[in-house]
């Protein structure tokens, strides 16, 4: 097995390690309304992390936890495990109160959707530092796209990939998870650059 292989591998376990969870929640669904995040306790604060874990359906899940899977390894190949902390946690904080605030309309949240936006984000604005303009040019259209599907969700009440079956997506959701996992990686390569010039 070549290097590259098992770098991938590597990379891949804590994200693996997670959607396990979320996988194995989905078949206690009596669970979900326990650990979703409730609007009527929000500040109920153990439900900030279980809110991530569970899903309203198969297909919510299924394209949820892919994009996590993908987008967590590809995050963690990009500037390692704590990165990949440093932007979860900054999601797990920001989606949370930018739910109840932006979307006070719903009576709950669920799903890693959130996290996944910050991952998503996070591995564009470490795009951004690339040396070749189509890249970095790409980065920045990622960037406008996640802004531009979360005013289409936000606008007509539809997801734009997961589709809709008995849920409705949660723009605020994206755009806190967009704004804290690129601010979360753009103070990881500042810090880093800094260091560097030290």
């Amino acid at each position: 097995m070549n290097d590259k292989i098992k770098n991938i591998i590597k990379a891949a376990a804590v994200p693996s390690g997670i959607t396990a969870i979320m996988l194995t929640l989905m078949f206690f669904p009596a669970f979900s309304t326990a650990l979703e995040l409730r609007l009527d306790r929000v500040f109920y604060l153990p439900s900030w992390l279980t809110c991530h874990l569970v899903h309203y359906s198969w297909r919510h899940f299924a394209f949820d936890a892919a994009v996590f899977q993908i987008l967590g390894t590809v995050v963690v190949l990009q500037g390692g495990m704590r990165r990949l902390l440093a932007v979860c946690a900054a999601a797990l904080l920001a989606v949370p109160l930018a739910v109840p605030l932006l979307s006070p309309e719903l009576t709950a949240y669920r799903g890693v959707s959130g996290i996944d936006t910050a991952l998503v984000a996070a591995a564009a604005v470490h795009l951004l530092k690339d040396r070749v303009l189509p890249v970095r040019m790409a980065a920045v259209a990622v960037l406008a796209g996640i802004l531009l599907k979360s005013c289409f969700e936000y606008q007509s009440g539809l997801c734009l990939f997961a589709g809709v079956d008995i849920f409705e997506p949660v723009a605020s959701a994206h755009v806190a998870g967009m704004l804290s996992g690129g601010a979360a990686t753009a103070a990881a390569i500042i810090k880093l650059k800094t260091k560097v010039l030290q």
